[in-house]
This record gives C-alpha cells, sequence and structure tokens, in this order.
C-alpha cells in the first residue's frame, strides 16, 4: 500500500460520521478508527442502524494494512528495548506468538529488518546479545 492510499482512508475515516474521535493523531487514532468501524460491523446483525459504506469499509481496510505494517516496524523496537531493559530471550519468546523458546526468538529478531541501519548481520543466534 502506497502512503496516499493511507492518508486517504484516514482522512476519509477521521472525523467521519463513524467518528468520535477529533482528526490527526497517529497510529494509535488510526487503530480507533478501525475499532470504530468494526463496531459497526459487529452490531450490524442487532440491527444497529449505523453501518459502514463501502467507501468506509474498504478505507478501514487501508488501515488495517498500514497498521499491520507498522506493527511489523515496531516489534523489533521494542524486543530491542525489552532486551536492553534486561529481559532475557526466554521471556521475550514468552510473550511473542508462535516463538517457542529463546532461541527461537533469537532467530526472529535477526531476521526483521533493523528500523534504524537495515537488516541485521547474519550471525548465529548465540551471537545476539
Amino acid at each position: 500500500m502506497d502512503h496516499a492510499q493511507y492518508k486517504q482512508a484516514r482522512d476519509l475515516l477521521h472525523g467521519g460520521r463513524l467518528s468520535t474521535l477529533h482528526p490527526g493523531g497517529g497510529e494509535a487514532h488510526d487503530a480507533m478508527s478501525l475499532a470504530q468501524v468494526l463496531a459497526c460491523c459487529s452490531t450490524r446483525s442487532s440491527g444497529n442502524s449505523v453501518t459502514p459504506t463501502q467507501e468506509e469499509a474498504l478505507a478501514a481496510l487501508a488501515l488495517l494494512a498500514g497498521l499491520r505494517e507498522w506493527l511489523n516496524e515496531s516489534e523489533p523496537r521494542l524486543v530491542d528495548a525489552a532486551r536492553e531493559a534486561g529481559a532475557t530471550w526466554g521471556a521475550v519468546a514468552g510473550v511473542l506468538p508462535g516463538v517457542a523458546d529463546r532461541r527461537a526468538a533469537q532467530m526472529r529478531r535477526r531476521r526483521q529488518r533493523n528500523p534504524y541501519t537495515g537488516p541485521l548481520p547474519d550471525q548465529s543466534p548465540d551471537a545476539i546479545p
């Protein structure tokens, strides 16, 4: 998804008829806009009179895609912050879905793009601090 599509989706949903939020904000605001559209969808069968239009539903999907990208970019920073604060690789593995043990957590972090410097150098998981 390109930045223009994401911005267009944000503009449509932020401050739109389904929003109780003020325009502006960052990813947390986008998540709230998405949650409001989802709430309308989940109450649709119970007779809610406010349902998302096709344009609003598509904009919510665009926000979802953008938020996925943001979350994927955020994970390595949070893992690094946890490690710098003293968390063990086992503790990191315990909170990441689909990560069975410390070694898997190390390998996952090694494969992720570093948001600051690019890909991590190819090294054994044991060499990762």
